[in-house]
């Protein structure tokens, strides 16, 4: 979140929105760990007698996918951000 909140602040100060995009797809990150993939780990943390190997299965690949989504989206905003500051 503090990505997001300094590439609004540099976003005003050169007046180049592109370091919103950077920010903004850091703070994705955030928000899908949260809010998506903190679920999949609390059923995959959760009691393990509760989850038969088949469902146990399937969301270690929702889990990954989800690992896989959160990963672009961080390397996604370094480099717009990078780029960002190299047109600089």
């Amino acid at each position: 979140m503090i990505a997001l909140a300094a590439s609004v602040v540099a976003a005003f100060a050169s007046g180049d929105w592109v370091w919103v995009l950077a920010g903004g797809c850091v703070g994705v990150v955030v928000t899908l760990t949260l809010l998506v993939i903190a679920p999949v780990n609390r059923q995959l943390m959760g009691e393990p007698e509760h989850l038969t190997e088949a469902q146990a299965t399937v969301l270690l690949a929702s889990w990954a996918r989800l690992h896989a989504l959160r990963t672009a989206f961080g390397l996604t905003g370094l480099m717009v951000a990078a780029a960002a500051a190299l047109a600089s």
